[in-house]
């Protein structure tokens, strides 16, 4: 199922998982190719 943003809950996860992993939203949206607003 996608999100209205477009995002799939798959996507989601490594976004959490990410930001857990590296503590630090910035880090990780930049790893994804988002914005770090995106991740809550």
């Amino acid at each position: 199922m996608t999100s209205r943003y477009g995002y799939n809950e798959e996507f989601k996860h490594d976004v959490v998982n990410l930001s857990k992993e590296h503590g630090v939203k910035k880090s990780a949206a930049k790893k994804l190719g988002v914005s770090a607003s995106c991740i809550i």
